[in-house]
């Protein structure tokens, strides 16, 4: 089983148990995206290395060509000097290309390694995508349900007793406003002008019976 696989397994029966034994899902679900993204930043640099291990040996096999391509010269320029030396030259040329089947075999595993194994990462990249945005998708719910939940036992208490307790709270703001005006205390010249004012009416009041009373008789 490969290391994605095995980590996916693991990580998905972990959390299966976790969600069934405690409540707090939230916490649950962020531990294991940290994890996950640990795990596939782990995976992310394997994946560098192996691709770095490709390209060496893409070079090693250009290598070996460039190799064979130069024993053959060899062996054509010694052939009517030294048919010994040309001999050798050309068993040169041989394990050359040997070495270059060899080569060609491994890059072909390495290259059908890293496929997939560029896949598994992607696939879990895409799968750690997905529990983030199921996260806040949940997150987001949960605030709204909660919301809703603490309205309705607010509204359950009924109307009567909401409107109680703005009078309650509009009481005790008018008591409050109420002693703020005793702690400043009675304007004289203001309570001067009431009193003239008023005496003033009432002469007023006083000298129309009088009239009243003198057209009556």
């Amino acid at each position: 089983m490969s290391v994605i696989k095995r980590l996916s397994a693991t990580l998905s029966a972990t959390v299966d148990k976790w969600v069934g034994d405690i409540e707090n899902h939230d916490a649950v679900i962020e531990a294991a995206i940290h994890d996950a993204r640990q795990s596939t930043a782990r995976a992310k640099v394997r994946m560098g290395r192996l691709q770095r291990e490709g390209e060496q040996l893409e070079e090693r096999l250009q290598q070996l060509g460039k190799d064979e391509a130069r024993w053959l010269q060899r062996a054509q320029g010694m052939a009517e000097q030294d048919e010994e030396k040309a001999l050798a030259c050309l068993q040169r040329r041989k394990a050359c290309q040997q070495q270059i089947l060899d080569t060609e075999q491994v890059v072909k595993r390495h290259q059908a390694a890293q496929t997939k194994l560029e896949e598994q990462v992607r696939q879990a990249e895409t799968r750690l995508q997905e529990m983030i945005r199921n996260r806040n998708t949940l997150r987001a719910r949960e605030s709204v349900a909660e919301a809703s939940t603490t309205l309705a036992k607010f509204e359950d208490r009924g109307v009567i007793d909401s409107e109680a307790a703005f009078e309650r709270w509009e009481t005790r703001v008018m008591e409050h406003e109420l002693g703020m005006e005793s702690e400043v205390g009675p304007d004289s010249l203001e309570q001067g002008f009431v009193v003239a004012e008023e005496r003033d009416q009432l002469l007023a009041e006083l000298h129309q019976l009088t009239e009243q009373g003198k057209n009556d008789d």
